[in-house]
């Protein structure tokens, strides 16, 4: 029994001295275990909105990706190396970025997906929408959701659950990149359903799907595919899903260019300018496309929201003056043009004098419209039209004398100059002298 017991307590002893041996190796072993060489790396950095939520629902999320990923899979991007690579180009460490800025950061720290979006206070707590998108260009994007709640954590496990479910498409997306680059259409089409099946509400599928579409256009047999339909289709879908996809909206205007539907056209116009609030040229693009096919109406608030964001530019100021006058929006173009000058002095010429009191007049004001030619012929005294223009509006607001006097000015001026004997002819008659006004008709 001694021997027993003797035996029983060596191998206890033993096993415990084994376990404690043993637990430092298998420590060793997890902290050894890091990303394989496939391993993605998802960029998160602060949320916009409310700067502190913003900050804290970041953290959230990396937590809960390190917490339910297998780190040979994924991973994110530690907060150190995101502090550490913001702080060396400028920035703030938690700044909450632009959506173009995050991609360039992406490429800084060698992020491979990233997750971004907005969170702001609201009666339940917070309001948060989330999506991923792919660094190479910021219009890839997935929605992820749009939810509130008290609790920032749950908030981010929704997020990241969404985010688990969306990744599914990625593989078969890249296949489907891969496919069109090397114009393997059927293999791109198949890839790309492959990951919509994966993922039902995927839209990063569908853009390579409807990408693969869209090369029918130029394929050998372009005349027997139904590319239009094909594209309009799988657009339609993602922008029930992401109704601010700027590629959709892309795909969507290039088509309808081509089916000559112009009333579609400029709603995808309109949507496309929507889709990237913050891109200047896109914007002046659009409304450059808008006026030149006949809707400057809808051009005018674009262009407002342009001046607003840009005070004081003279640019936009003069192109919110000209789309108002093409819009004939005759009030609001003459306060515009007065603001455009009082911006830059020197785009007074000859012509904005021209169009202002062609303004003038086209909205009865005849007196402001001879004394802003009067300013004009001030500044511009060889331009017989100007003269010409303020001898008219003399003649409109009934000032007879001084409108002969200014239309004789612009005969010596230039005596063949159009429509102004005739309109010697009507003074002469205005006031009772029929011989001159003969002279004049047959002069």
């Amino acid at each position: 029994m001694k021997v027993s017991h003797r035996f029983a307590l060596s191998t206890a002893g033993l096993a415990a001295a084994f376990a404690v041996s043993a637990a430092p190796s298998v420590v060793a072993a997890q902290t050894r275990q890091g990303p394989g060489p496939d391993t993605k790396r998802v960029l998160v950095t602060a949320f916009r909105g409310d700067a502190a939520g913003g900050v804290k629902l970041a953290e959230e999320l990396r937590n809960r990706i390190t917490g339910d990923f297998n780190i040979r899979t994924l991973m994110p991007v530690s907060k150190k190396d995101i502090d550490n690579t913001l702080v060396s180009s400028g920035y703030r460490p938690d700044s909450a970025l632009s959506a173009n800025d995050i991609r360039e950061l992406a490429k800084l720290v060698r992020g491979d997906e990233i997750i971004d979006g907005t969170v702001a206070r609201s009666g339940a707590g917070y309001k948060v929408s989330a999506r991923v998108f792919l660094p190479r260009d910021v219009a890839l994007s997935q929605p992820l959701l749009s939810a509130e709640g008290a609790n920032l954590g749950e908030l981010a496990k929704q997020v990241v659950r969404e985010y688990d479910a969306a990744r599914k498409q990625l593989s078969a997306t890249q296949e489907c990149d891969a496919a069109v680059r090397d114009k393997k259409i059927d293999a791109a089409i198949a890839a790309a359903r492959k990951g919509i099946s994966a993922y039902p509400k995927a839209t990063i599928s569908r853009l390579c799907l409807a990408s693969a579409f869209q090369s029918w256009k130029t394929g050998p047999d372009s005349a027997t595919k139904p590319w239009k339909d094909s594209v309009l289709a799988v657009t339609t879908q993602i922008l029930q899903l992401d109704p601010s996809s700027k590629i959709a909206h892309q795909l969507q205007y290039d088509v309808y260019k081509a089916k000559n539907d112009a009333p579609n056209q400029m709603k995808s116009l309109i949507g496309l300018m929507n889709s990237d609030p913050t891109n200047t040229q896109l914007r002046e693009n659009v409304i450059a496309e808008l006026v030149n096919g006949g809707q400057a109406a809808a051009a005018v608030p674009f262009v407002k929201q342009l001046v607003t964001d840009n005070p004081g530019d003279p640019q936009y100021l003069r192109t919110y003056w000209l789309v108002l006058r093409a819009a004939n929006n005759v009030k609001e173009a003459l306060v515009a043009g007065q603001a455009y000058v009082a911006a830059d002095p020197t785009a007074a010429d000859s012509n904005y004098y021209f169009r202002m009191v062609q303004d003038l007049a086209a909205d009865s004001a005849y007196a402001k419209a001879a004394e802003m030619a009067a300013t004009g012929v001030a500044k511009f005294p060889k331009s017989s039209s100007l003269v010409l223009m303020q001898a008219q509006n003399l003649r409109r607001a009934g000032q007879i004398p001084a409108a002969t006097e200014a239309l004789k000015r612009a005969i010596a001026l230039d005596p063949k100059a159009p429509g102004a004997q005739l309109m010697f002819a009507q003074l002469q008659a205005d006031q009772g002298n029929l011989d001159e006004a003969v002279k004049a008709v047959k002069a």
